[in-house]
């Protein structure tokens, strides 16, 4: 419907006006469940604005009353919210990352190649400086080890100094940020709430808190982030809601969450989404993502033996952070999952970074604000699919049940089909000026190249004939007859609507008494679509992804009079 005063004033009439606020219900309900939102609160505000348009509208008469009542949802608890996939759609930034500035004029392949180096390079960067950090955490857990074993514990009464000497002179026992042994002795003596009053300054770190979380190597936002984004890395399948769902331990307090099959140790948690049965989704480590789980298993156990100390159920998480007084685990919305200042920081800390990356604060800054765990899959998966061009190994490798192209299209390739759609029009545009404006003096300027580059322009993307590709030629190149071909290879851009229209001309000449009333243009896509069936259709074809995109469009053809109708024009 248009969007009219007419077609408004139909929409809010009394036969219309009780669909049309249970559609505007059903558009903000999915985006309130897309953003995590809380959904009673959510409910009780939609429930308010149906009384406010009752009251300013209904009752003054402005407009009628709906036949039906309105539906006003009731909602008083929620403990297993539904959710949407919400990670695969590119943000305007990726996009502009991936596929910004690159050269009109060099060959589609060098394209796709710059696109591979930019995600291969963005990952690199955060591969490396998240490494690092691992690698730091590490050490500094091995160093804590030492410390407690060789420290001095601090008593709880009768010490409140953190130097030598005081009036009474009693000496106090060394500790602080220059006795980092006595200190990290002290805490793992008393552990998380082990301290009445200001724990941190008892410590021996006053108005310091983040070093002193920092050298004591807590569990926190950053450091969980750190390890789970490497995990995504190493197996993207993983998404956020399934780490916030993993269990280490089940209802009876055994190990559930990761266990051993024989050599293999595996990560397993729930994906809702995938349905009752197939819910449970395993993760197969590899060696080195094997290590970034072990080391999670550690470095949140003090958080862990504190929660089930209090009888909390969180225990079982694999997911835990903590600070001086208290354990948690991570929401959704958690830093954890929302990191930008954590990755902003990490990305800055110019010892964490090779030189060998020579990137600008800029740049940096960029990365850091498209990278999610979400981020990490959508780079992945693209990165997979200019791999291998499968769509069956970026399904696979991200988890998804099947093939489902609906879900694959918000992850690939549609951002990278738009991006050559773009560039295919553009190229096309500066053909014809190029075509228009060969013999003027201004020609450099209005294509804005330099000679080499409109030289090497002209050579991959000029404007040629079309060649005469008949029904004949096809024919041999189809069954491979031919000793000599007019050409050596066709290529085609495969997607389902392209088939389900090729498949339309096809039909309608075929079932046409006068096939040459079409233009010649027709003509040569009839003839495209004669030779690529054919190639499809033989025993030998071995092209899944094509394969189910031919078997949809049979499955769902268009309307052929419609077709006809534009063919004929």
């Amino acid at each position: 419907m248009k969007a009219t005063v007419e077609s408004f004033e139909l929409l809010l009439s009394e036969k219309y006006v009780q669909s049309t606020f249970y559609k505007a219900y059903q558009l903000q309900f999915s985006e309130c469940l897309v953003k995590g939102n809380d959904l009673v609160n959510f409910n009780k505000e939609f429930n308010t604005s149906l009384d406010i348009y009752t009251s300013v509208f209904i009752n003054t008469k402005l407009y009628p009353a709906p036949l039906k009542a309105f539906i006003a949802p009731s909602m008083l608890k929620v403990n297993n919210p539904p959710s949407f996939s919400s990670g695969g759609k590119p943000s305007e930034l990726e996009k502009m990352r991936w596929f910004a500035d690159i050269d009109l004029h060099i060959k589609d392949e060098q394209a796709i190649a710059v696109i591979e180096n930019r995600i291969e390079r963005d990952m690199n960067i955060l591969k490396t400086v998240f490494t690092k950090h691992f690698n730091q955490l590490k050490q500094r857990q091995e160093r804590n080890k030492t410390f407690i074993e060789s420290g001095i514990v601090k008593p709880l009464e009768g010490n409140t100094g953190c130097c030598k000497g005081n009036k009474k002179g009693r000496e106090a026992y060394p500790i602080g940020e220059h006795h980092l042994d006595n200190t990290i002795a002290t805490f793992y003596k008393y552990g998380i709430n082990g301290y009445g009053g200001e724990y941190q300054t008892f410590l021996g770190f006053v108005g310091k808190n983040e070093p002193l979380l920092e050298e004591l190597n807590l569990p926190t936002n950053a450091t969980l982030f750190t390890l789970t984004a490497l995990l995504v890395m190493e197996h993207p399948k993983i998404t956020p809601s399934w780490l916030q769902k993993l269990q280490l331990f089940n209802k009876n307090g055994k190990l559930a969450g990761y266990i051993q099959v024989g050599e293999q140790f595996i990560l397993t948690s729930d994906k809702e989404r995938r349905g009752k049965n197939l819910a449970q989704q395993d993760v197969i480590l590899n060696e080195f993502s094997k290590s970034i789980v072990d080391f999670i298993v550690q470095h949140t156990q003090i958080a862990r033996e504190h929660l089930k100390a209090i009888g909390n159920p969180n225990w079982k998480s694999l997911l835990l952070t903590c600070t001086l007084k208290k354990a948690v685990k991570p929401n959704k919305n958690a830093l954890l999952y929302k990191p930008l200042p954590l990755v902003s920081k990490r990305l800055n800390d110019n010892a964490a970074l090779l030189l060998e990356y020579d990137v600008s604060a800029q740049e940096l800054n960029i990365i850091a604000r498209i990278t999610t765990h979400r981020a990490i899959r959508r780079h992945r998966g693209l990165q997979i699919y200019l791999e291998t061009r499968s769509q069956s190994a970026v399904a696979e490798a991200l988890g998804h049940k099947e093939v489902n192209q609906d879900l694959l299209d918000t992850y690939l390739p549609k951002p990278l089909m738009d991006f050559f759609t773009e560039r295919v029009i553009r190229q096309f545009q500066k053909a014809i000026i190029f075509e228009a404006m060969k013999e003027s003096p201004y020609l450099k300027d209005a294509v804005n190249m330099s000679y080499k580059e409109l030289e090497e322009y002209l050579k991959n993307h000029g404007l040629n004939d079309i060649p005469d590709l008949n029904a004949a030629t096809f024919d041999k190149a189809a069954s491979q007859q031919a000793e000599q071909s007019i050409f050596d290879s066709v290529v085609f851009t495969v997607t389902v609507p392209l088939l389900q229209l090729l498949m339309s001309i096809k039909t309608i000449i075929d079932n046409d008494n006068d096939a040459s009333r079409f233009n010649e243009s027709v003509q040569h896509w009839y003839q495209s679509a004669t030779y690529l069936f054919k190639c499809i259709e033989m025993a030998d074809f071995d092209n899944d992804d094509i394969l189910d995109m031919y078997r949809e469009a049979k499955d769902s053809p268009l309307d052929h009079t419609i077709i006809e109708g534009v063919l004929s024009c």
